[in-house]
């Protein structure tokens, strides 16, 4: 170590220098550089970065993350560290007042820019954001420069900049560089607002406006041009240079876009990006132009035009009638109702109804106006609203009243607004107090005195005027102000609303206030408001609004429940899910109107309107509690006190950041505990935790991961395998492959016990892809750490194996011999093992599964084979050759399949193993099932179901449940055929076995056809054939087939029906599948005898009854028997 202050050399651990005696232990450390600081430095003298101080969260770069943790997160973290950027107390010293580029250029900043860089930590060290970039190029300078003196050039373009810059500050975006004659803009960073996007376009064709005016102003020989490009999407924020000079700017492919769409735009034009245009077509005109090649870009690149602002009402988007019925907020309303009649007596009264983006606010009040409308008093509405950037213009809200109320329109001249502004004296206001209101518009009488009063004045003239304006309307009607968004009000329009409310208590004026901010409640006087906070809707009402949305449409329950976690209750997230599902394929419209939900891989990206709200909010927060909401959503979407006790420093600072963020409603308590370290957090919605997990840089995440995997792993190792499968998430996002492998294959064999196979598959392929994307790269060091195996290709082979027996219940029969293909590969030929019989087996069982029998029963001998080679466990020979009786049943051979079971039956009764036993109960009830003996059949069948007692057999209690109603279906006993089949189509539907639901939809579809409801019978049918195709169950797929061909042609008269049947018969012919050929035949047989060609039936019939008897199909033998009499009986003359 070395002195700071005389640069001595000293021992590690040294208390005073020796030299120059510094007590080493007051020495701070440069969180940029690292470099000791004096104790009474402000600045670092290597880098000139403020020395900070440290505040409450952790952090520690940890190399190897099986070594223990050495601390809790500090919130002091230096470059590259797991932090926030710098510490608590420190600021942003780059920001000065003025915007970055050439100083002649600089404009001073707009105080909340200001004050939110010289707070933001995340500033420096940079952020992951959703941005619209703006670049604008002035053209016309440079022949100027030919005409004009270089100083007049140069006045020129400040002048002209200086408008420019005044407009982007309006709409609250930020400057990030000039660069030549051409401005960079942002619009999302580093603020970010919740419509930047609108922003973004409003500021561009105002810019437009400004050059115009600037032209207008300087008479130019050569008007000066601007062309303008506009691009939104993900952006790397943060500052770029070195310790001398920093700036602040954003990084990414969308800023390229943005400078390739300016360079495409011609002189006054504004050319705008895909998602620009996506997210505020509703609000102004484009016009569509051709994809374009762009430099750097591989694909064209779609691109509008901006013609301006949409006149009149917004466009309605296709999605737009996606809306709900009025959904909860009982007690609010009676409320409100109660504040309504109080006017009527003349006690004015104001109703402030508050709450968060999207949650209801411009809902209730408008069902509330409704309401209100249909009284038996006569009222009269006036309507203002603030907008996003409303806050910079004076009155602005009071002037969407004025113009409502006298019909000024955007067009208007200075002298269309005199006259229609003339108009308020017909509401008994005298000529001051119409000057002094049309002065709010800037419009001048020739008659006035208004100039000649100050600023005060003025003020006092306007407010006295608004309020006489206001009581005259009260005295002839009921008053109602609806003022809307009121977080975003103007310094004198808050002021005015203030004085307002001190002037109604006697007068029948209702003054209906919606804000998102709750301090603004200071303003309204207690004696005349009723607040009603709106609260996320409860589960229950989700659901209801659900429903209502999607008019008779089924939604199961894990559709429900994850539109409620996407959404947390906020009404607008319920609708912008929904319809993000239905732009994303999820949900589709029906032929009738309705919609129907394809559960299959059904995901929600985050709607845009939602991204920009939760991003404002998130950016609205102070910085250090921004940064603790960041680490909680990288714990998790739902998180214990317990392991954020562990996470983060001191638990005074982490007790008041969870208060915070309940208070804020960005989090909940989702368990509650004996005291607050038993409780279990969780985030409002898990979109909130999406968008703040998103801005997070990837750097920081997989140091954030990392650090919470090892204090998982310290906290829990008692019982790790409680938390394998977050430990696996939170390593996933880490370079060490190891522990990767480890917790993903961990999680794999977890969820494999639970039944639950989709994710345990999910698991081991993660794992399986993580081996093979590695191995070439992989250090010689992490090779020989697999768990206990050191054999890179052993392990792809269990892997393989775990994953083919899943698939085997799952139903995924092509994955599945995909992977038995490349474990034999694997396998060497030189000797034989497990693996071989288990490989030869998988490869018989899938192709039995396909429907090929006869190349399952060849892969089943050789299995057979060498497991008696190999000593192999009794239990594998029992599988095998049970599985190769059931084969032998297929292709018609009841006598070796019976010596095949009976020899298994030996083995399994020595080996006392339940499951195996009940596999054999299955087999030996299908034998009996065919020859027709159901009595013994059902025997066998509820033995099986017996093996299942103890409910971890799912996959075996459902195919048991199956058969039992195959057997009451072949007994005419329909009901409980049905109760059995519903049965078991639910267990299949819950572990996901696609095979089991294709089975059971098809045995239900043949039990609709024998009880002659053949509309339901061809429901099933159609809704078994996809699926069957999809997994391959090609015996499943042209059962399937026949029975929609034969329906198609009773049901619909299609003559297709008959082909589709031959068809059919024919591709089940090929296949040899014995047992399918006769139910082909037997439909085309009742087909002719039904159109009248009895001698086409009479020849179908014999084939089939020969197929029949000879494959022991005894049902389908008494079936031809009936239908031969039958043919007899209309043969016969009359």
């Amino acid at each position: 170590m070395r002195c700071p202050s005389c640069q001595t050399e000293l021992p590690e651990n040294t208390n005073f220098c020796h030299q120059c005696g510094l007590d080493q232990r007051t020495v701070k450390q440069c969180k940029h550089c690292q470099q000791s600081v004096l104790p009474q430095a402000k600045f670092c003298g290597s880098c000139g970065t403020r020395v900070g101080e440290e505040g409450p969260i952790r952090t520690r770069q940890t190399e190897d993350p099986s070594g223990p943790s050495q601390g809790k997160l500090l919130s002091q973290p230096r470059e590259g560290q797991l932090s926030g950027g710098i510490g608590a107390g420190a600021k942003a010293e780059f920001v000065d007042d003025f915007v970055a580029g050439p100083r002649q250029y600089r404009e001073p900043l707009p105080h909340e820019i200001k004050q939110r860089m010289q707070e933001s930590r995340a500033l420096l060290d940079g952020e992951r954001k959703d941005v619209a970039v703006i670049f604008a190029d002035i053209s016309g300078f440079t022949s100027m420069s030919e005409e004009l003196d270089p100083e007049e050039v140069r006045d020129l373009m400040n002048n002209c900049f200086k408008g420019l810059v005044d407009i982007i500050y309006k709409y609250e975006g930020y400057v990030d560089k000039f660069i030549g004659d051409c401005i960079m803009a942002l619009f999302g960073a580093p603020i970010a607002h919740e419509n930047d996007p609108e922003r973004a376009v409003r500021c561009s064709l105002e810019l437009l406006e400004e050059l115009e005016r600037f032209n207008g102003r300087r008479q130019l020989a050569s008007p000066l041009g601007l062309s303008i490009g506009i691009n939104y999407g993900i952006v790397v924020t943060g500052t770029v240079g070195t310790a001398m000079r920093k700036e602040y700017t954003v990084m990414g492919d969308t800023v390229n876009i943005a400078q390739r769409l300016q360079g495409l735009a011609e002189r006054n034009q504004i050319l705008v990006g895909e998602k620009i245009y996506q997210a505020t077509e509703g609000l102004f005109e484009y016009e569509t132009r051709e994809p374009v090649k762009v430099k750097g870009k591989k694909l064209p690149i779609q691109c509008y035009l901006a013609l301006g602002e949409r006149k009149g009402q917004a466009r309605p988007s296709p999605l737009s009638t996606l809306v709900s019925d009025f959904q909860g907020r009982k007690p609010e309303f009676l409320g409100a109702e109660q504040a309504i009649h109080k006017v009527a007596k003349s006690r004015g009264q104001v109703i402030v109804v508050s709450g968060e983006s999207g949650i209801g606010k411009s809902r209730f009040t408008e069902e509330l106006i409704d309401t209100i409308k249909a009284s038996p008093y006569k009222w009269q509405v006036l309507r203002g609203a603030c907008v996003s950037h409303s806050s910079n213009l004076s009155y602005f809200i009071f002037l969407g009243i004025l113009r409502e109320l006298v019909q000024i329109e955007d067009n208007d001249s200075e002298d269309d607004l005199r006259l229609k502004l003339s108009k308020l004296k017909g509401y008994n206001l005298n000529d001051n107090e119409v000057h002094i209101l049309a002065n709010m518009f800037a419009i001048k009488f020739a008659e006035s005195n208004i100039q000649y009063f100050n600023e005060e004045a003025k003020k006092n003239l306007t407010f006295q005027a608004i309020k006489t304006l206001f009581l005259n309307l009260s005295r002839t009607n009921h008053l109602l102000l609806y003022l809307d968004d009121c977080q975003w009000l103007d310094p004198l329009s808050e002021e005015l609303l203030g004085f307002l409310f001190e002037s109604i208590e006697n007068e029948k004026i209702l003054i209906l206030y919606t804000t998102r901010i709750k301090e603004t409640l200071g303003l309204v006087p207690r004696q005349c408001s009723a607040h009603f906070p709106l609260l996320p809707l409860s589960r229950g009402d989700t659901n209801a609004m659900v429903h209502s949305i999607l008019k008779d449409c089924e939604l199961s329950q894990p559709v429900l429940d994850l539109i409620w976690s996407k959404s947390g209750g906020n009404p607008l997230f319920v609708e912008e899910i929904i319809k993000s599902m239905v732009e994303a394929g999820s949900i589709v419209r029906t032929t009738e109107g309705g919609f129907q939900v394809l559960e299959q891989g059904l995901e929600v990206d985050i709607p845009p309107t939602i991204q920009g709200l939760l991003a404002a909010r998130i950016d609205k927060l102070p910085d250090e509690l921004k940064w603790v909401l960041q680490v909680f959503s990288v714990v998790g979407l739902n998180f214990s006190h317990l392991l954020l006790s562990r996470i983060f420093n001191h638990d005074e600072y982490l007790e008041a950041s969870i208060q915070a963020l309940l208070k804020r409603d960005m989090i909940c308590i989702v368990k509650e505990g004996l005291d607050e370290r038993d409780r279990e957090y969780g985030f409002r919605s898990t979109l909130l935790r999406e968008v703040a997990y998103k801005s997070i840089l990837k750097r920081k995440l997989k140091e954030i991961h990392q650090e919470v995997a090892k204090i998982m792993e310290e906290l829990f190792h008692d019982r790790i395998d409680e938390h394998v499968e977050h430990l696996a998430y939170h390593y996933l996002e880490t370079d060490f492959l190891d522990k990767k492998t480890q917790y993903c294959e961990r999680s794999g064999d977890k969820l494999a016990n639970e039944h639950q196979l989709q994710g345990s598959n999910d698991y081991y392929e993660r794992c399986l892809a993580l081996i093979n994307e590695n191995l070439e790269n992989m250090p010689l060091t992490t090779r020989v750490v697999f768990l206990d195996r050191s054999n890179i290709k052993e392990k792809v082979v269990q892997l393989n194996l775990k994953i083919i027996k899943n698939c085997n219940k799952l139903g995924a029969i092509e994955r599945g011999l995909t992977l038995v293909e490349k474990t034999l590969e694997l396998l060497p030929d030189s000797r034989n093992t497990v693996e071989h019989v288990l490989g030869w087996y998988w490869k018989g069982k899938f192709q039995y599964d396909r429907g090929e029998y006869d190349k399952a029963r060849e892969s089943l001998i050789l299995a057979l084979r060498l497991a008696v080679v190999t000593s192999s466990k009794p239990d594998i020979i029992i599988e095998v050759r049970c599985f190769l009786g059931a084969t032998y049943e297929r292709l018609g051979d009841s006598g070796r399949s019976l010596n095949e079971l009976n020899e298994a039956m030996k083995l399994a009764e020595g080996h006392g193993d339940k499951h195996l036993l009940g596999e054999l109960s299955l087999r030996y009830g299908t034998t009996a099932l065919f020859k027709g003996d159901y009595k013994q059949a059902l025997e066998y069948y509820h033995k099986a179901l017996e093996a299942t007692a103890d409910g971890m057999l799912k996959h075996f209690k459902m195919k048991a449940l199956g058969n039992i109603g195959i057997v009451y279906g072949f007994q005419k006993k329909f009901k409980k055929a049905l109760e059995y089949y519903q049965l078991a189509l639910e267990l299949a539907m819950e572990i996901g076995d696609k095979i089991g639901i294709a089975r059971n939809l098809h045995n239900m579809g043949e039990l609709f056809y024998e009880m002659n409801d053949l509309e339901q019978a061809y429901s099933h049918f159609e809704k078994s054939l996809p699926l069957s195709e999809e997994i391959g169950w090609k015996e499943g797929y042209v059962t399937n087939l026949l029975y929609v061909g034969y329906l198609s042609y009773t049901l619909l008269e299609e003559q297709k029906g008959i082909a589709e049947l031959e068809r059919g018969i024919a591709e089940a012919d090929r296949l040899q599948f014995k047992r399918t050929i006769p139910q082909g035949k037997f439909l085309l047989a009742k087909l002719y005898c039904e159109d009248g060609e009895f001698e086409k039936a009479r020849e179908v019939i014999a084939e089939g009854l020969e197929v029949s008897e000879r494959t022991g199909f005894q049902k389908l033998v008494d079936e031809f028997r009936k239908l031969e009499t039958k043919l007899n009986q209309l043969e016969r003359p009359t």
